[in-house]
This record gives structure tokens, sequence and C-alpha cells, in this order.
């Protein structure tokens, strides 16, 4: 089994955006004077989060819990058809810290169709050379939730902090069949996420990245954000 189980910790600080535009948040950060450049080409991002029936991690995140997982499916490229190179991450959360866990799910093949179908999901997944631990954990959840959006990648001059900034972001409830997930995609208007992620040890400089950032740090989560807007628990 190839994983990725990396011990380290980092900080991500997030801004949601609504209103500004793609071209105002490019400017800032090429402007920013710890030269950000580009990291390297544009990604199209996919994600299938897990969840309990009931929404534990939902529910986590909006109370705050300090010590958190998240689990989801990742891959990069095109939404449907065949998932190329799936990984599953599991997103630690330790207060304002996170990691991840990453195994590469590389048995079998799975298409991602339109009518979508969790069964043939939840087969993909026993195939796949994890821990049992691991395994045990993803059979107590179902996925709930699809969401995909194009990802920018920017690194400061000495490498000590990255941005990303997500947009044309969209989602689709898992937790029903869909006769076509295409036509059941919601996407919000002119909604954009940053992310400035850098390592514990460079915490007490950060201060010099942030502040030349004209927006207001928020809590933000993809995955929260994309439950209420498929109606989730009826919202």
């Amino acid at each position: 089994m190839n994983s990725s189980n990396d011990p380290s910790y980092r900080y991500e600080k997030k801004y949601m955006l609504q209103g500004v535009s793609y071209e105002a948040v490019s400017s800032i950060i090429t402007s920013h004077p710890a030269f950000f450049k580009k990291q390297h080409n544009s990604r199209n991002i996919n994600n299938i989060y897990f969840d309990t029936f009931n929404r534990q991690f939902v529910n986590e995140n909006l109370d705050g819990l300090s010590v958190r997982t998240k689990p989801s499916m990742r891959w990069y490229g095109p939404k449907f058809g065949k998932v190329v190179s799936p990984k599953l991450e599991l997103k630690h959360k330790k207060n304002t810290l996170g990691t991840k866990s990453i195994y590469p799910l590389e048995k079998g093949c799975f298409k991602l169709e339109r009518n979508f179908n969790p069964n043939d999901l939840a087969q993909f997944i026993l195939l796949q050379d994890i821990p049992n631990t691991v395994q045990y954990f993803l059979k107590m959840l179902t996925p709930v939730l699809l969401n995909n959006y194009s990802r920018d990648y920017y690194v400061s001059n000495d490498n000590k902090f990255r941005i990303t900034v997500d947009y044309a972001i969209n989602y689709n409830s898992l937790e029903v069949l869909q006769s076509d997930l295409l036509s059941s995609s919601v996407t919000p208007l002119n909604y954009i996420v940053i992310e400035v992620k850098y390592d514990e040890i460079n915490c007490d400089i950060a201060d010099n990245i942030t502040s030349f950032i004209p927006f207001t740090i928020t809590k933000s989560s993809k995955y929260v954000t994309g439950s209420f807007l498929t109606n989730y628990w009826g919202y």
C-alpha cells in the first residue's frame, strides 16, 4: 500500500468572498510585497465527501469541535467519466492547525456517471488496499456531497507561504439517487475562496502576509457551505 501520512500540521487561513471578481483577487496576490507567483498550472478539482446519515462532520464543524476528521475522495481533471488517480483524503483538524492522511485508490476503476449510484462507489472503496481501521470507518459513512472547482496556486518568493484561489465552485447532493447530476448542480454566484497556507514554524511572520490581504479571515468550509446550498436538512 502506498500512502502519505503527513505528520506535520500547518495553518490554513481562509477568506470566503462574494461579489469580488477573480481579476481583482489575482491582482491583489500578484502585487503582494512577498512577491507571490504562480506555482503551476490551474487544476480542476473534484471531491466526494463522506458523512453519517445525520451529518456528524457538518455538526462537528458548526459546533467548533477542536479535534475532528473529515473524509473525502479527491481527483483532478474531468468531473464525469473515468476517475483518474483518485485518492482518499482524511483531513485532520486540531484547533487552527490541519494535516492530511492520503491513500491512493489504485485498484479497480470507478466512473462517475450522471446517474450516480452510491453502491458503485462503495464497491470501489472495498477493493482498495487501505488500513482496516480506515475501511471500517468508511463503512459507517455514505457519500453525501460532490463538489468541483478550479484552483490557482501561488507561492511566495521565499517559498514559506502558499496561496490557493478556488473559483467556479459548484455542488451536487448525493444523498438521494439523482437521475441527472448535471442538471442538479448548484453554483453560487461570484463565490471565491482564498486560502493562505504555511507551516507552524512560520506562524510568527504570518501577519506580514495576511496584513496585505484586504479581506476578513472567515471560518469557511466548502463541505458545510455545499451541504446547506444543496438543501441539507431542508434549509
